[in-house]
């Protein structure tokens, strides 16, 4: 007997014919010990045209459906970026943007802008920051030249104040 077409999900898949559907759609599939996750929709892009709070939410569930880490106690207008320099030391920016969705080609008129923006920056103090799987032996800010407290058994550390800007060096036990 002979296969049926169309049995398995890509059994007819031609890539000289569009598939799209025009729907947004997330697959989730398993990857090593981990998933991996692929939106098919420009969700960034989106964000950026209308940065509509269903969308924001939508995001976040998908990033808190794998462990984080870093765990950031901090307002949302303190954007966090976390990357391994090397296998000794994790680097944290912070960066205290309360704006930011306003488009880069801001327009202005007879001294009015098209959009809202803050002209003056409030300082974000007491940021709470959790290192999940690694030992910190210790933090510094280099911007500051400073050296942070850690609490042992917690691994967590306080950066005192950002005001625009600033990097926590985390140096890892090995």
């Amino acid at each position: 007997k002979g296969k049926r077409i169309g049995q398995k999900a890509l059994d007819a898949f031609d890539p000289k014919i569009d598939f799209d559907s025009l729907e947004p759609t997330v697959t989730v599939h398993k990857f090593g010990k981990g998933q991996a996750f692929y939106v098919s929709g420009d969700v960034g892009g989106a964000y950026m045209n209308n940065p509509y709070p269903p969308l924001k939410r939508f995001v976040s569930n998908l990033v808190r459906r794998t462990p984080s880490p870093i765990d950031i106690d901090a307002p949302q207008c303190i954007e966090a970026t976390a990357v391994m320099r090397n296998p000794d030391q994790l680097m944290v920016h912070l960066l205290n943007n309360p704006t930011p969705m306003i488009p880069m080609d801001i327009i202005e008129r007879e001294g009015v802008t098209t959009h809202f923006y803050l002209q003056e920056l409030n300082s974000v103090r007491d940021i709470l920051i959790k290192v999940n799987g690694f030992r910190i032996k210790s933090v510094t800010l280099p911007l500051q030249g400073k050296s942070l407290k850690v609490t042992g058994h917690e691994n967590m550390f306080v950066v005192p104040e950002v005001k625009l800007h600033e990097v926590a060096l985390v140096e890892i036990e090995q």
